[in-house]
């Protein structure tokens, strides 16, 4: 859980940003982002609920085309994926 207080104002989900997210549904709360190229790159990746609470924050270099999410211990629900300043809907269906 983030200490701050951060508010999601406005949802745009962008369909061709480069990267997906998979799987979408999540049974297991955990998912992969992966790019169409590979390369080395900084990830800035957060998650919002639906209500634009900011619930995880995460960033790291990453090398190659695929990350792994840790366990982030979500709720079933609906969330949206920003990672380097592009969004995408992701869902947890348990």
């Amino acid at each position: 859980m983030l200490e701050n207080d951060d508010q999601l104002e406005s949802i745009e989900v962008l369909s061709d940003n480069g990267f997906t997210i998979y799987p979408n549904p999540s049974l297991d709360g955990q998912f992969a982002v992966v790019w169409t190229t590979a390369s080395e790159r900084m990830l800035y990746l957060k998650v919002w609920d639906l209500s634009g609470k900011l619930v995880a924050e995460q960033s790291e270099t990453i090398e190659g085309q695929i990350w792994e999410s840790k366990s982030m211990d979500l709720a079933n629900g609906i969330y949206f994926v920003e990672v380097n300043g592009q969004r995408q809907r992701w869902v947890i269906a348990r």
